[in-house]
């Protein structure tokens, strides 16, 4: 004969209770995802997995979301075009009439020419950067009304324009909708590097050897500059200028595929 057990109702009532309005509507916890950098490379900054959510929806971060800066220059208009700082900064060699109109209207704040009004290599100077420090170019821009792209004569010595030029990209990590910022010297090599070598030491927390190194990585191969990897060595933060890591993981590229090639 088979055996019977019984089972007091009380205990099955729980399993016979509908579920609750709230129950049905909590979220299901999503996929873990890889943090990925440029190439689909591991990002170091967003370390190799991202947590698993909670199944209370985490508060909303302060602020809008920002889109990641895209934009149709090209080597044609700016001689080996390179991201620095993702969205926020970048470096080239003298850029033509036609890239300059085209970073206008794409909103891109501002442009620095590391040789002042020099800004080619062959040609006269600028007479507006002579005359008044700057040149302009004005657009229509893809969206909105017209603006004006500021053009200014600068040098890349660090006691002169680079405090300015650091915390004008500041400025625009801060606030991304100013625009990108663009310096330049002749053929995007040499002054271009050691700028953004030193924007790289301010804001993403590279040291003297690494930041030799990406600019030996960016010139020409055997460039013999000592001067300007002196500058680069010699350079000290600014207390003043620092990113929060938020900040740091939006903007600050991987470079460890680039530096492991000078290893």
């Amino acid at each position: 004969m088979p055996l019977v057990f019984s089972v007091p109702v009380s205990l099955l009532m729980p399993l016979l209770r509908p579920a609750s309005a709230n129950q049905l509507s909590a979220p299901l916890a999503a996929p873990r995802a890889f943090g990925g950098g440029a190439g689909g490379k591991e990002d170091p900054a967003s370390g190799p997995l991202a947590p698993a959510p909670s199944r209370r929806p985490p508060a909303p971060a302060p602020g809008p979301a920002q889109k990641p800066f895209a934009t149709q220059a090209r080597d044609t208009d700016f001689p080996r075009l390179r991201m620095v700082l993702k969205g926020v900064l970048y470096r080239s060699g003298s850029p033509s009439e036609s890239g300059l109109s085209l970073i206008c209207r794409e909103g891109w704040k501002r442009v620095y020419s590391l040789y002042g009004e020099r800004t080619t290599d062959h040609g006269p100077h600028n007479q507006a950067m002579m005359a008044r420090g700057l040149d302009e170019r004005r657009c229509e821009p893809l969206k909105g009304t017209s603006r004006v792209l500021e053009w200014r004569a600068a040098t890349a010595k660090p006691h002169h324009s680079i405090p300015h030029i650091l915390s004008d990209v500041r400025d625009t990590i801060r606030d991304p909708a100013q625009g990108p910022v663009l310096v330049h010297c002749w053929n995007g090599l040499h002054y271009a590097g050691m700028v953004s070598a030193l924007a790289l030491r301010q804001f993403c927390g590279l040291g003297p050897d690494a930041a030799e190194a990406y600019w030996r990585a960016t010139a020409n191969r055997g460039a013999n500059y000592p001067s300007l990897v002196q500058h680069i060595r010699d350079f000290r933060p600014s207390a003043g200028l620092v990113l929060s890591p938020a900040e740091r993981k939006r903007v600050c590229p991987n470079l460890n595929g680039l530096l492991s090639a000078q290893k």
